[in-house]
């Protein structure tokens, strides 16, 4: 159920699928299995978790909410029932290191991810565990 992702710059797309990153120039022939896409926003060089169809407009549309769950209980989740009734509504969602985020991907899998590490910036880093319904 969880799989641990360290994202470099060069690969922003994530299939939970497969567990796999991917880069810009692998997204065409990947799409179909990418769900998640971190960026940075415009203005402030934030880190974000966007859903992949603003890539692209081919891309999954996946949408996000930041949670309520503590990074303690996201450790103990270990089965889809903690997974079941989310509505998330965000094309976009910004994060935190420590924040826990709700998701949904474009083929109705609900998710959940935990921010291990993040920096800001074109040369910024991620790594985030992420659990996802099987």
């Amino acid at each position: 159920m969880g799989l641990g992702q360290a994202w470099s710059p060069g690969q922003p797309f994530f299939s939970c699928a497969l567990g796999k990153t991917y880069s810009y120039d692998q997204f065409e022939v990947n799409k179909g299995t990418i769900d998640l896409f971190f960026s940075f926003y415009a203005v402030d060089a934030s880190p974000a978790m966007a859903s992949p169809n603003l890539y692209s407009a081919s891309g999954n549309a996946t949408l996000y909410d930041k949670s309520t769950v503590t990074p303690e209980a996201f450790e103990g989740i270990t089965n889809d029932e903690k997974l079941t009734g989310i509505n998330p509504s965000k094309t976009t969602t910004s994060l935190v290191k420590d924040g826990v985020y709700l998701f949904r991907t474009g083929h109705g899998k609900n998710g959940i991810f935990r921010v291990k590490e993040v920096s800001p910036g074109g040369g910024g880093r991620l790594v985030f565990t992420v659990k996802v319904q099987q």
